[in-house]
């Protein structure tokens, strides 16, 4: 999730002068650089060969031969589906399917990284478990790869995209299978990753001059030693080893930082905002430093990037976290109102039941506001949202009510009729029910049986006996009427007698409030 909003909210900022006064001089040298960087660039030579180098100053950066891949084959049933991040997908689970989101791709391994209200944290889906949904406007596979518009490239456009081997950046054939946003996944196969997420700064089209990364550059000054020497001496560090710049900004797309803030404390996130404090010190004198200190792939080395970062860690970061509680949100309000089985929550069920979601809501998403707070975020979700999961949520239970058989003839998830009698069992399960649901009318009672069963210990002594009995009940505070069942229990007091009868909710530990089928009232 981190890294999503990394993507929409940080990554399409790359090519943008960020307007910071305790940074500009710092910026200027970044830009300065960049300026040298590309008018000093050589075109590459046309139709190069696997060997051809190109020779602009300060590069080593390998050409790729000519580009003949074609479109991966994805999902079996789907082949011609382009899966992007934010498409809304189906995926089995606890046997049946369940509507998610999808947060992530990675073809290589199981496919989708997807959100469904089950879980509050991410989880993977293999293609078995995945299918689209109906209506949904999916991209779509061309019937033929093409030359894309560089800068701009499309599902199926054939590129050449940078990755770093043996100490050099080099340009490897692949094609386009999926956009988000600045973001390109590229299928470049030759390898054992076969996937890749590059942001369009290291994607160009085939026989392109666009040279992307540098390996490293000359430093004769030794800028890049000295800044490293201050930040030691400075002490400059995140905390924990998995808060780094790649919190912020994992530039290669690879969302290796999801969902970091859901198990982040308030101390976690302070101690990586000093972090970025400690290292916007040590910047500021050092302006003109390289554009990359030769840390291969990773940001660590690439001090252009780090100082847009620094100049805006605290905006990144509350529009990191405010998002994170609004996508939180959703999760929380769906276990909160979600029919699950014959398990209807009191939120749902009863007609003022949306101000108690509010009220849950609002306490589980608690342990995050001291989070919020470090960065002045809201931690409070978006309530217009949250009312509409919770309509759709009323209409099916509306629905579900409306269909059911108003009377104890049958309950779900009971195979026996409730139409057997016993007078004094029936009116201590409408006391047990009108205790539980004060101010309520019973309108009906009933029994699975006038007998009670016997249940024996395996040397075949009595260990007690029961009989399962329900009433039918209107309350003034739930939507529908709704039917109750509850269980009759005697313990084997010895003797061939029992003790007298007490009334529970019967195996499981069934919650009391745990209707079992709301139905239209007669």
């Amino acid at each position: 999730m981190i890294s999503k909003i990394v993507a929409t909210v940080v990554l399409t900022t790359l090519v943008i002068s960020v307007q910071a006064a305790d940074f500009g001089s710092l910026l200027k040298g970044v830009e300065k650089l960049k300026g040298q960087s590309a008018s000093g660039s050589q075109p590459v030579v046309q139709n190069p060969t696997a060997n051809s180098v190109n020779k602009s100053p300060g590069a080593s950066v390998l050409t790729a031969s000519a580009n003949n891949v074609e479109l991966p084959r994805l999902h079996f049933d789907y082949p011609d589906i382009a899966w992007r991040v934010g498409d809304s997908v189906q995926v089995f689970e606890k046997e049946k399917w369940h509507v998610g989101t999808v947060t992530n791709l990675d073809f290589d391994k199981r496919p989708l990284t997807v959100r469904i209200e089950l879980y509050p944290d991410l989880n993977w889906w293999p293609w078995k478990d995945i299918k689209p949904m109906d209506g949904y406007a999916y991209a779509k596979f061309p019937a033929a790869t093409a030359v894309g518009t560089e800068e701009d490239w499309k599902v199926g456009d054939r590129v050449e995209m940078q990755y770093f081997w043996g100490n050099k950046f080099h340009w490897k054939p692949g094609v386009v299978v999926s956009v988000d946003g600045d973001n390109y996944y590229v299928y470049a196969p030759g390898d054992t990753v076969k996937y890749f997420w590059r942001h369009k700064s290291r994607i160009r089209n085939t026989g392109s001059a666009k040279e992307g990364w540098l390996a490293d550059q000359a430093d004769p000054s030794g800028l890049v030693s000295k800044y490293q020497a201050e930040l030691s001496g400075r002490g400059c560090s995140f905390g924990a080893n998995h808060f780094s710049w790649a919190f912020l900004w994992n530039y290669d797309h690879s969302f290796s930082a999801e969902d970091i803030l859901y198990r982040m404390t308030a101390d976690d996130l302070k101690k990586v905002i000093e972090g970025y404090a400690c290292y916007a010190k040590a910047r500021q004198n050092f302006p003109d430093l390289p554009v990359t200190g030769g840390a291969g792939e990773k940001i660590q080395g690439r001090f252009d990037v780090q100082a847009q970062m620094i100049a805006r860690h605290k905006e990144i970061i509350r529009t990191a976290v405010t998002q994170f509680v609004q996508n939180m949100a959703k999760p929380v309000t769906l276990s909160e109102v979600k029919i699950s089985g014959d398990w209807v929550p009191p939120s749902l069920a009863q007609k003022n039941g949306f101000e108690a979601l509010k009220s849950q809501v609002t306490k589980s998403l608690e342990k995050y506001k001291s989070i919020a707070e470090v960065v002045g975020a809201s931690a409070s979700p978006n309530w217009d949202d949250v009312r509409k999961l919770y309509d759709a949520e009323v209409e099916a239970l509306n629905a579900r009510a409306t269909a059911a058989e108003p009377s104890l003839k049958s309950i779900a998830g009971y195979t026996k009729s409730f139409s057997a009698r016993h007078p004094t069992i029936e009116k201590l399960a409408s006391s047990y029910a009108l205790g539980v649901f004060p101010g309520g009318k019973v309108l009906h009672t009933g029994m699975t049986s006038s007998d009670l069963e016997v249940i024996k210990h395996s040397s075949g002594i009595p260990q007690y006996r029961y009989v399962y009995a329900a009433v039918l009940m209107r309350h003034p505070d739930y939507r529908h009427c709704f039917k109750y069942a509850v269980r009759y229990k005697e313990e084997y007091s010895g003797g061939g007698k029992f003790s007298s009868g007490q009334i529970d909710r019967g195996t499981g530990g069934r919650s009391s409030l745990a209707i079992d089928e709301f139905t239209r009232c007669q």
